[in-house]
């Protein structure tokens, strides 16, 4: 059976801001990004829908 899953490098991305004070977040961030397990592109892609509040999220895929 093949493994349809992405490479953990195919899933990093940068931090979506400056969490400076938020040491907890960077550390949590880091952790995920780690680990290899999420993809993180989406996360930083719906945590920006969230923070610009232009409307209503895509529905869940």
């Amino acid at each position: 059976m093949p493994d349809n899953r992405k490479p953990a490098d195919s899933k990093r991305t940068t931090l979506p801001r400056d969490f400076s004070i938020a040491e907890d977040f960077r550390k949590d961030w880091e952790t995920l990004s780690r680990s290899g397990k999420h993809d993180m592109h989406r996360l930083k892609e719906a945590m920006m829908l969230l923070i610009a509040n232009d409307g209503p999220l895509p529905p869940h895929q």
